[in-house]
């Protein structure tokens, strides 16, 4: 699932369709066509949150009812489809559980398409050196990365 930077839990509950948090992002559902041309909009799958537990989740079917439709194992996550349900409430139901330590939106992100501006990249011994050319492919969107949840 899609790797996610900050927790959502302050957004506005009360307005279904868009939403701003104190950080002054606004964070609208996404649907085919969006654009991801404003820095400012964070879009997110209105059927998937992401759950972290305090324990094992490899036997974990069902949260609050919703099913499991992935699990990372290694970080105690699973990610929840939560169709029907509106996922602001999923969240705040879900974070009452004791064995429940976080839980938030499935962000949906896109790569850069940008490349490095610097005539010199090449020549530069460093970059070569900690391989920086594989990891903006990889922060670009170039390279197929699996991304893990980092909390």
């Amino acid at each position: 699932f899609k790797l996610i930077y900050k927790f959502l839990d302050r957004l506005n509950t009360d307005e279904k369709e868009e939403r701003e948090s104190d950080e002054g992002y606004i964070y609208k559902p996404y649907h085919s066509g969006v654009s991801f041309d404003n820095p400012h909009v964070v879009y997110y799958d209105e059927n998937q949150v992401i759950v972290r537990f305090n324990r094992d989740v490899s036997d974990i079917e069902y949260v609050n009812g919703c099913p499991v439709l992935e699990r990372e194992e290694e970080f105690n996550v699973v990610l929840v489809d939560v169709t029907g349900v509106d996922p602001n409430d999923f969240i705040r139901d879900v974070k009452k559980r004791d064995d429940v330590l976080e839980a938030e939106l499935n962000i949906i992100g896109t790569g850069c398409d940008t490349d490095p501006t610097d005539e010199h990249w090449d020549k530069q011994w460093g970059n070569r050196a900690i391989l920086c050319d594989k990891a903006w492919d990889y922060a670009t969107g170039l390279t197929t990365l699996n991304p893990q949840i980092v909390l």
